[in-house]
């Protein structure tokens, strides 16, 4: 996703002209580069040729950000619809989290990217915070390399934390040998089936409901690797993680829930 603008409606001649192209996207569309340089052009204090327009309207079609139709442009729908989810999730975690709440998200890697923001307000500067999670597969180690997965990673390793599976793949495996590495307690292959994830630290509860659309090419996935050597992350990433698919999650705060479904998960390491 893009983030990278500030929403122009008040300032137009100080925006940049990317912020200026997605402005006049968002309050008529379809447009023709022509009419998006016409608009632009008005705007600019320095003036701007049609050539620097159409190798920003090029760009942000790169980056999903507008769609073409024919020879006019618009609003990427799926843009604007990520804009939503993390704006709604960035609005929550400066809001306070209420008693509960439920949110809607578009893609896997987007709850990922929310749980890292939910993670690091609620662990960050707190000492060795206890962190409790069940989830249907571990996959963190695998993806390490993007931004968000080496945060949680380094969240991860500054909690007191405790991490079960019910899965027992080769892929699994390797993810909770690369935890015991950082000394944080991991056990797969556990005999418990929920219907959710769970992730629970301070008097947080968070429930992911993952689709059958998505657990199913995700189980595919985990099973049919058989060695490491052979994992494509990127398959992973972009086929599974980037799928569109809508995943509810469900945050409660409640002292009593967090700390039962707590003492549950660590059951399993006595």
């Amino acid at each position: 996703m893009v983030f990278d603008f500030n929403f122009p409606q008040f300032n137009l001649r100080n925006a940049s002209t990317k912020e200026q192209v997605i402005y006049f996207l968002s309050v008529e569309w379809p447009l023709s580069v022509k009419q998006i340089y016409n608009k632009v052009s008005k705007e600019s204090k320095s003036g701007i040729s049609y050539q620097a327009v159409h190798k920003v309207v090029q760009e942000l079609v790169g980056n999903k950000v507008i769609e073409r139709h024919g020879t006019e442009f618009s609003l990427s729908k799926k843009w604007i619809q990520n804009n939503k989810s993390f704006f709604d999730g960035l609005n929550l975690n400066y809001s306070g989290i209420p008693s509960e709440s439920v949110l809607l998200f578009n893609n896997l890697y987007e709850v990922d990217k929310f749980l890292v923001e939910l993670c690091h307000k609620g662990l960050v500067g707190k000492k060795n915070p206890e962190v409790c999670l069940y989830w249907n597969h571990f996959w963190i180690p695998l993806l390490i390399s993007k931004k968000e997965y080496f945060e949680m990673k380094l969240l991860a390793e500054m909690a007191d934390g405790y991490s079960v599976t019910p899965a027992k793949t080769v892929l699994d495996q390797w993810c909770a040998n690369f935890w015991r590495k950082s000394n944080l307690k991991v056990k797969i292959g556990v005999k418990q089936n929920s219907f959710a994830d769970l992730l629970v630290f301070e008097d947080i509860v968070v429930q992911v409901f993952y689709p059958k659309k998505i657990k199913d090419p995700l189980n595919s996935f985990f099973s049919k690797t058989k060695k490491i050597r052979d994992l494509d992350r990127e398959k992973l990433f972009e086929q599974i993680f980037e799928k569109p698919v809508k995943i509810p999650v469900i945050l409660t705060v409640n002292k009593w829930v967090a700390e039962e479904l707590k003492n549950r998960i660590k059951e399993y390491f006595k």
